[in-house]
C-alpha cells in the first residue's frame, strides 16, 4: 500500500534565513578579481560570503569548489562536507570574479518560474526503510534553504511497502501514463536504462563530486554504473543513479541453540567467525542437524520463499560462475549448480530444512523465537524489523544473535556477501513533458545524501551508512548499537555486486524453482540441473552453459 506525504517549504523561508544570517543587502564591496584566502569569522555563511565577494549567493558553489580542491593540495584549508556547517577559524579559498563566473555558468542551475514539484516513488519493501522517504522530505527543507533554486521546491513521497514485482509494475503502469514520478528506487538499472526510463547523472555527480559525492564508498558508485545494450544511451555507460542503501547479504545463527548443545562463546567464536574465514558449508550443515536431532529447533536452516539474490551466493559459493563482465553474459555452472542442490537435498532428507519454504513471517519469526538455527532469508539490517515486528528483545540481540558471511562450499571458493545496493533514479519520460525536472530532481539528491540523513536511516534501519565520514558523524556516537554498525560497515567496501544484466531476473527465478522442486521431492539433483539448463536456454538465448 501506499502512504501519501507531501512536503513543502515556502521561498518566505529564504527571506527569513536572510535576516537572521545577514544574507539581506550587503555593502558595496569590489568583486574579487583573484582567488582570496579568507579565515571564516562568527557568523559567517556561505551565501552573504559569495554574495559579498562575488557578486551572487549560488556562487557559495563556486566557494566550496575552490576551497576542497585546494584542500586536497594544502591540509591547511578546510575540507568542506555540509554546506551548512562551518566553522570559525576555518581557511577557505574565494576564487576569483572570472573563475566564479565560469563556475556559475556551467554549475549553477537555470532560473525558473513558478515551483518546482517533485514526485517520488519509494519502496521499503515493508515499513522499516521509510527514511529512505521522510529523508528526502527532510532534504527539501535545506535545498529551499541553501537557495540553489529560486523558487519553491515541493516534494510529494509515496512510500510503499509493497513487494519488488508488484511496484514495479505500478512504476511501469504510471509511466505509461505520464503519471508516474520524478524520481524513483528501483533495484533493475539494466531494465530502467535500456527501456529509457532514467536518466544519467554523471554530468551531475561530477559538478557536486566535492560536496560529499567523494565520500561514497567506491563500491556503491560501481553499483549503479551500467552500459546500456540498447535505447537512447545503447553503447554508452553512464551512472544512473546516486547510492542510496546497501544490505550486505549474511547468515544470521542463534548461539543460544550452540549453547544448548553444549558450545561455549568461545567455541562458536571460533567455529562461526564473522568473516567465515576457516569454515564450510558442511559445517553448517552438520551443526543444523545436531540441533535438529537434540530437539532445540524447529528447523535447522530456513532460506527465502521466493527467487532472489541469494542464488548468486548459492552458484559462487559451491564453485560456479554466474555472470561474464567481458562478454555481458549470465553463466551456469552446472557442477556448482549440482552440488548446491545436493546440498540443499541432504538437508531435507536429514529433517533440517522445510520440503516447502515457509512464508516470511514465520522464518522470521520462527528465528527470533529461537526455533531456528541458521537463517538465509536476512541481511545486516533485518534485526530492526525483528525488533518492530516479530519481538526481538535487545538482550537477545546483543547476547543470543550471531552473523556471519556466506562460507564457501567447496574448495578453492571463497566466503562472500553480496552489496545489495539501493539507488535513487532519476526518470525520464514517466511525466507530462512540461512537469520534467531532472536538475530539480537530481538537486534533490544532493541534499538527501548529507550524512545526517544516511545516520538517519542507519539508525532506523539498522543497516550501515555508504559513506566512510558517516561513522564519525556524532548522531551515530548516540545510537546504542553503534558499535554493531562499526563493525558490518566496512563489508560495503568488499562485498560483490550483482549482474547489472536485464536478465539477471529471469537466471534466479529459473533457478529457484528447480530449488524448490528438489526440496520438494519432485526431482532429482542431477534431473534438475538437467531442466534448468533447458529453462534457462530458453529464457536466456546466449546464457553461458559449462560443465
Amino acid at each position: 500500500m501506499f502512504g501519501k506525504r507531501v512536503w513543502t517549504i515556502s521561498f518566505v523561508l529564504m527571506v527569513v534565513l536572510a535576516s537572521v544570517l545577514g544574507m539581506g543587502e550587503v555593502g558595496a564591496a569590489p568583486l574579487a578579481q583573484e582567488g582570496t584566502v579568507y579565515t571564516i569569522q562568527k557568523d559567517d555563511n556561505l551565501w552573504t560570503l559569495a554574495e559579498k565577494y562575488l557578486g551572487d549567493g549560488r556562487a557559495y558553489l563556486a566557494i566550496v569548489d575552490a576551497t576542497n580542491k585546494k584542500a586536497k593540495e594544502d591540509p591547511t584549508f578546510a575540507t568542506i562536507v555540509c554546506v551548512g556547517l562551518i566553522q570559525p577559524g576555518w581557511k577557505i579559498m574565494i576564487p576569483g570574479a572570472e573563475e566564479a563566473a565560469e563556475f556559475l555558468a556551467t554549475y549553477a542551475p537555470p532560473i525558473m518560474a513558478g515551483p518546482a514539484r517533485i514526485k517520488a516513488w519509494i519502496i521499503g519493501p515493508g515499513p522499516m526503510p521509510v527514511t529512505r522517504a521522510t529523508n528526502l522530505e527532510e532534504a527539501t527543507a535545506r535545498l529551499n534553504a541553501c537557495g540553489l533554486w529560486p523558487q519553491d521546491v515541493e516534494v510529494e513521497t509515496l512510500y510503499s511497502e509493497l513487494k519488488w514485482g508488484p511496484f514495479s509494475e505500478k512504476f511501469f503502469t504510471a509511466c505509461e501514463a505520464k503519471e508516474g514520478p520524478h524520481i524513483v528506487t528501483l533495484k533493475d538499472i539494466a531494465r530502467l536504462a535500456d527501456g529509457g526510463f532514467i536518466v544519467p547523472l554523471d554530468e551531475h555527480v561530477e559538478k557536486y563530486w566535492n560536496l560529499g559525492y567523494d565520500d561514497i564508498y567506491p563500491s556503491m558508485w560501481d553499483a549503479v554504473k551500467y552500459k546500456a545494450k540498447e535505447g537512447p544511451y545503447a553503447g554508452e555507460e553512464h551512472i544512473w543513479g546516486i547510492p542510496q542503501d546497501a544490505t550486505p547479504a549474511g547468515i544470521w545463527y542463534r548461539k543460544d541453540v550452540l549453547r544448548a548443545l553444549g558450545y561455549s562463546d568461545e567455541d562458536i567464536a571460533g567455529m562461526l567467525p564473522s568473516t567465515a574465514e576457516g569454515v564450510t558449508t558442511d559445517n553448517l550443515a552438520k551443526l543444523a542437524k545436531e540441533a535438529k536431532e537434540a530437539g532445540l529447533v524447529e528447523w535447522g536452516v530456513l532460506h527465502r520463499p521466493s527467487a532472489g539474490d541469494t542464488v548468486y551466493i548459492y552458484m559462487k559459493i559451491f564453485g560456479g560462475r554466474v555472470y561474464d563482465p567481458d562478454e555481458d553474459k549470465l553463466v551456469l555452472t552446472k557442477s556448482a549448480a549440482l552440488k548446491a542442490l545436493q546440498w540443499f537435498k541432504e538437508l531435507v532428507d536429514a529433517g533440517a530444512l522445510p520440503e516447502s519454504p515457509p512464508e516470511w513471517s514465520v522464518i522470521h519469526k520462527t528465528f527470533v523465537d529461537g526455533k531456528t538455527l541458521f537463517t538465509f532469508a536476512s541481511h545486516v539490517g533485518t534485526p530492526s524489523e525483528w525488533k518492530e515486528k516479530y519481538g526481538l528483545a535487545d538482550e537477545a540481540f546483543k547476547n543470543d544473535l550471531g552473523f556471519m558471511l556466506f562460507p564457501k562450499g567447496v574448495p578453492g571458493a571463497e566466503p562472500m556477501t553480496t552489496l545489495g545496493p539501493l539507488a535513487y533514479l532519476v526518470t525520464k519520460g514517466c511525466v507530462k513533458p512540461e512537469e520534467e525536472s531532472p536538475e530539480v530532481a537530481a538537486s534533490l539528491l544532493l541534499f538527501a545524501s548529507w550524512r545526517e540523513f544516511m545516520i538517519k536511516h542507519t539508525v532506523q534501519t539498522m543497516r550501515p551508512p555508504i559513506a566512510e565520514s558517516a561513522l564519525y558523524h556524532p548522531d551515530l556516537e548516540k545510537y546504542e548499537y553503534a558499535a554493531y554498525i562499526r563493525n558490518i560497515t566496512p563489508m560495503v567496501g568488499y562485498a560483490e555486486d550483482l549482474p547489472k544484466h536485464s536478465d539477471w531476473g529471469k537466471y534466479k527465478g529459473d533457478v529457484f524453482e528447480v530449488i524448490k522442486a528438489v526440496e520438494a521431492g519432485i526431482l532429482t539433483p542431477e534431473a534438475a540441473v538437467e531442466e534448468l539448463v533447458k529453462t534457462l536456454q530458453a529464457d536466456i538465448p546466449d546464457i553461458v552453459i559449462e560443465d
